[in-house]
C-alpha cells in the first residue's frame, strides 16, 4: 500500500510505503497488479494538502500506466458523470470516454456502476461510480 499520509495501524499482513501517487515509487512496468479505487479524482485538488494541480489526475493517471507491468491488471474506480466536472475541493468526476482516453495503452475486461445503492452492469445517465478492470497487454 502507498499512500502519502503515514499509516497509524499496523497490519502484518500489509506492506505500507509512504510515497504519492505523483511519484510512485517502483520501477516502470514492474507492478502486476494495482488498485486505485476512489483516489486519483481528488489529486491537484488540495484537499489533503497536496498542491493545486489543473492536470493533478491525468499525472496521477500516467504514473498508474508507468509502473503496471506488461499482462498487469489495474482496478480503478472514479466519479462519472454526463460530462466532466470539478466539485472543488472535494473530487472531480468524468465522462466516462474520458476515463478510457487516459488508459488507452490497457484493454477493458470488466466494467460495472455504483448509482445510488445499485450495482449494476450497465452506466446510467448522471453522476455514479465507475468500476473498471483494465489489462495491459
Amino acid at each position: 500500500m502507498v499512500d502519502i499520509r503515514p499509516l497509524s495501524l499496523p497490519l502484518e499482513s500489509l506492506q505500507f510505503l509512504q510515497g504519492s501517487i505523483l511519484e510512485l515509487p517502483f520501477e516502470d512496468g514492474s507492478v502486476s497488479s494495482i488498485s486505485s479505487l476512489c483516489v486519483v479524482e481528488h489529486i491537484g485538488l488540495g484537499r489533503y494538502g497536496d498542491f493545486l494541480d489543473s492536470k493533478g489526475t491525468e499525472k496521477a493517471i500516467a504514473q498508474l500506466n508507468r509502473v503496471l507491468a506488461p499482462k498487469g491488471d489495474l482496478y480503478i474506480s472514479v466519479p462519472i458523470d454526463d460530462e466532466d466536472r470539478i466539485y472543488f475541493n472535494a473530487h472531480r468526476s468524468f465522462r466516462e470516454a474520458y476515463v478510457f482516453e487516459q488508459f488507452d495503452q490497457l484493454t477493458i475486461m470488466e466494467k460495472r456502476y455504483v448509482f445510488g445503492n445499485r450495482f449494476i452492469c450497465d452506466p446510467l445517465p448522471g453522476f455514479g461510480i465507475g468500476c473498471y478492470h483494465l489489462r495491459k497487454l
